[in-house]
């Protein structure tokens, strides 16, 4: 903004300095600020624990904008747990989601199989927005939650069922944790068996071993979404880990989760690389403990 006057001459302007200030001019010099590049991975709010986001680039379409993934693992009303997906560009730090048919760009899929395993329920899906510029400084980021030692930092907005709100998100494991060979990404069998995967993220533990956390997206027996997982303090690949389920509270209800074994996770990751060429492999046998139950398994997927 530039102040004028339609006036021939010099004229003294009426306003005061300070409240120019006090309506956003800066005195002092200063850049244009360079869009912030976020590292894959799991984000989280300090304030909504159990509640996150995997956050993943992969790739780069023919306009040269990346594309990225956002999967959204929460709760619905009765503590169910429940996922979203959106896929879109991350343009100037900004995560906009591209829209479906239906005029959503956080959707909820129900796993059906046969030729078209996932199909989207636009009645229970929504919008989302993950936006990295100057987050810190935003309503969401200024909550009086005490944020120390974070990294990069974003604002989540969303709005699902016709409730919108919006969170502070920081990297679960920020850069200088990471092992030098790191597993973090999400996993999936490809769009012939599309509706489940795997978020998975490493950390440095010391003398060589590794920190391993993973979400498990897959369907309870009405093919609606659900998520489970595992964790593990010394990660070996090939190792079986428990699985468990976490009944958690809605996106804005008072916090209280509980868990519970439901089955077991074969991680078989060797190497930080893309595509089912390579020997990473994935192998999980669970049963939903809902009223809507059922078991879910792949072997070596």
């Amino acid at each position: 903004m530039t102040p004028t006057l339609n006036q021939q001459g010099t004229r003294q302007l009426g306003l005061g300095v300070p409240m120019l200030y006090a309506v956003g001019w800066e005195p002092s010099a200063t850049s244009f600020p360079t869009a912030p590049a976020p590292y894959a991975g799991l984000w989280y709010d300090r304030d909504r624990d159990a509640h996150g986001v995997d956050f993943q680039r992969i790739y780069t379409d023919a306009a040269g904008f990346d594309i990225y993934s956002l999967i959204f693992y929460t709760y619905d009303a009765s503590g169910r747990p429940e996922w979203y997906i959106a896929i879109g560009p991350l343009v100037d730090g900004v995560f906009a989601a591209s829209l479906d048919a239906a005029g959503n760009s956080l959707v909820r899929y129900r796993y059906v199989g046969g030729a078209t395993p996932q199909q989207a329920v636009p009645a229970q899906s929504g919008q989302v927005v993950l936006d990295f510029n100057q987050a810190g400084k935003s309503p969401a980021c200024n909550d009086g939650t005490a944020r120390p030692s974070a990294g990069l930092l974003g604002m989540l907005r969303y709005t699902l069922g016709g409730v919108s709100d919006a969170w502070c998100m920081e990297e679960l494991i920020q850069s200088a944790g990471r092992p030098d060979a790191d597993l973090t990404g999400t996993w999936y069998a490809g769009n012939s068996d599309a509706g489940w995967g795997s978020s998975v993220t490493t950390a440095a533990a010391g003398a060589g071993q590794r920190l391993l956390f993973s979400t498990l997206y897959y369907p309870d027996s009405s093919g609606a979404g659900r998520w489970a997982f595992v964790s593990s303090a010394n990660y070996q690949p090939g190792q079986p880990l428990p699985v468990y389920e976490r009944r958690g509270y809605c996106r804005t209800c008072t916090p209280s989760t509980s868990d519970v074994q439901i089955g077991t996770l074969t991680p078989d990751l060797l190497a930080p690389v893309q595509g089912q060429a390579g020997a990473n492999r994935l192998s999980f046998d669970v049963t939903y403990a809902g009223p809507e139950g059922g078991r879910f398994t792949r072997s070596n997927c």
